[in-house]
């Protein structure tokens, strides 16, 4: 697992959100990747992955990955170096909503580097 980044690469983040009373899945949910770093807070909604999804970022359609949310947050030129905090929420079609935060400190964070 990469978590060194340099300003301009981009910073992707692989999710996942279950229905706590079942354990599965739950494809309705909207996942969101927050970040906050030099002052600023970036709010990227993650894209669901089980079903055919165009490439944002221009291109083709991007791989089927059954049960996965992903998002991609490009690191600003400007940004500084240091350690980025961020967290994702996640809601479902019944009004249910989770948070998620890194565990295991520092060594978990991504990082900007020079």
């Amino acid at each position: 697992v990469k978590n060194r980044f340099k300003r301009g690469e981009p910073v992707g983040f692989r999710l996942y959100a279950l229905d706590g009373g079942t354990n599965q899945p739950e494809a309705s949910s909207q996942v969101v990747v927050h970040i906050q770093h030099g002052g600023k807070t970036y709010d990227i909604p993650a894209l669901y992955r089980g079903v055919p999804q165009k490439n944002p970022d221009g291109g083709g359609t991007m791989p089927v990955r059954a049960n996965q949310w992903t998002a991609k947050w490009k690191v600003p030129n400007d940004a500084p170096t240091g350690t980025v905090h961020y967290s994702a929420t996640a809601r479902d079609r019944f009004g249910r909503t989770a948070e998620w935060t890194p565990q295991g400190g520092e060594p978990s964070w991504v990082t900007i580097v020079q």
